[in-house]
């Protein structure tokens, strides 16, 4: 068994037999009972889907973008054209004779629907043409997005230069944004038309013109007068890059993650300005089930305004959805900066006692760390009378940090445990003169 069968049934004038309908595995046949007979077939597992094109030309098509793109899937020659299995964890139905997102016209079967694969016919078996390599650790891939069905009249495989195939790979955008392929997905879709499927492809340069980014239409929210809740979210979600964190929904804005309903109601509102209260709670409980938990990026990452610095190779790259952060430093990095207001005010601070310094400026570069895990996680408390800086070398902090990175509380507020939640997601906690209470003298701290 190769994983694309769950048995082997016999067959007839390509027709089977026996039955075959609602047996396990193991009741089926095996493929040494039926390797000898004349006719046999093979019942499709409940996850394989069987893509047939009928039609020679179209099929070596299809076949040339699987063994372009080496695809790990499973492809037989018929007497008319060509069979392609895939795993299939999408489609729920047959089809027949229906048009596929990259052009072509198949017949589909899936597993799941009790469909079988004709293997042998009058003692001859269709040859393979290309097939995974298990000792290479190879397994069959998902079906691609590019193979599954779209409701389309367009025949590509057919269209020529002045058949008015400009206008109809234009148009195909929209036909591809009813079926929720992104704009990525559509620009490779048409590109593997144009080169794989037309007789006649095109220049690039001319594809290019159709695929501009103007080209591609915001999707249909409305059906008549019914809003589409569930199109909205899955739009926002994939256009605006909003996922979950900590069980909680952030959208990337300007570089960074950014966690609360109130930012994500003002994308909504940018989509669609009339769009009502009640709706947009509709879709918020819609992208809160279908959005994916992701993990923070790394501490060695950190995010300024013009870029993210990996502090471990010292490198600077562009702002990137990829890169999960919640927190960013809002001035540009510059590696040789220096301030001599800054320098002389450091000095002054720590009495000139370079110890002191060091410390100090340990404390910050510990604030730019997004974790609590240096040093055991350390607390800074500064002491000494009035008027001895403990408040310019806070206030430097907050500054460098920026405010929205900041969270102002005195360290007798943290044996409240409500009130730790407000040091979600912050740099640093900052506060100003404690309590006898917590501490005896005049201090002041950060965390």
């Amino acid at each position: 068994m190769d994983g694309l069968y769950k048995g082997y049934i016999l067959t007839k004038d390509k027709k089977a037999i026996e039955k075959f309908k609602g047996k396990t595995s193991k009741e089926l046949k095996q493929l040494e009972d039926v390797e000898n007979e004349p006719e046999y077939a093979g019942v499709l597992a409940d996850d394989t889907i069987l893509i047939d094109i009928d039609d020679e030309k179209q099929s070596e098509k299809m076949f040339a973008i699987v063994q372009d793109m080496e695809m790990c899937c499973k492809v037989t020659k018929t007497t008319r054209g060509m069979h392609f299995l895939f795993k299939n964890h999408q489609l729920k139905t047959n089809k027949t004779h229906t048009n596929l997102a990259i052009g072509l016209t198949a017949d589909i079967k899936l597993g799941s629907k009790c469909s079988y694969e004709r293997i042998k016919d009058g003692g001859k078996l269709h040859r393979v043409l290309w097939d995974i390599e298990p000792e290479n650790g190879e397994v069959y891939q998902e079906v691609p997005k590019m193979f599954l069905p779209v409701k389309s009249d367009i025949q590509f495989s057919t269209l020529e230069s002045g058949d008015g195939r400009n206008s109809a790979l234009f148009g195909y955008i929209l036909t591809l944004q009813r079926f929720k392929y992104t704009t990525d997905e559509i620009k490779d879709i048409l590109r593997n038309i144009n080169r794989y499927v037309l007789d006649e492809p095109m220049e690039d340069s001319e594809l290019e013109v159709i695929i501009r980014d103007s080209a591609f239409q915001k999707p249909v929210f409305y059906e008549d007068k019914k809003f589409l809740h569930d199109v909205f979210a899955e739009y926002l979600r994939d256009t605006r890059k909003i996922i979950k964190i900590n069980n909680q929904l952030h959208i990337y804005d300007d570089g960074v993650y950014r966690c609360g309903y109130q930012a994500i109601e003002k994308a909504m509102i940018e989509e669609i300005p009339t769009l009502v209260s009640a709706r947009r709670k509709e879709v918020l409980q819609y992208l809160y089930l279908i959005c994916e938990e992701k993990e923070i990026a790394p501490s060695r990452y950190i995010a300024f305004t013009n870029g993210i610095l990996d502090i471990v190779t010292g490198d600077m790259q562009p702002h990137s959805a990829d890169i999960v952060v919640t927190n960013m430093i809002p001035y540009d990095y510059k590696e040789d900066a220096y301030c001599q207001i800054t320098d002389i005010t450091l000095d002054k601070l720590s009495c000139n006692d370079k110890e002191i310094r060091a410390i100090l400026e340990e404390a910050v570069g510990y604030c730019f760390f997004r974790e609590n895990t240096i040093a055991g996680g350390k607390a800074l408390i500064l002491t000494g009378d009035k008027s001895n800086g403990k408040s310019t070398y806070l206030s430097m902090i907050i500054h460098a940090l920026g405010t929205d990175n900041i969270a102002a509380m005195d360290l007798s507020e943290l044996y409240d445990r409500l009130n730790t939640s407000m040091l979600l997601g912050k740099m640093a906690k900052v506060g100003d003169d404690m309590y006898d209470s917590v501490m005896s003298g005049n201090q002041r701290g950060i965390v």
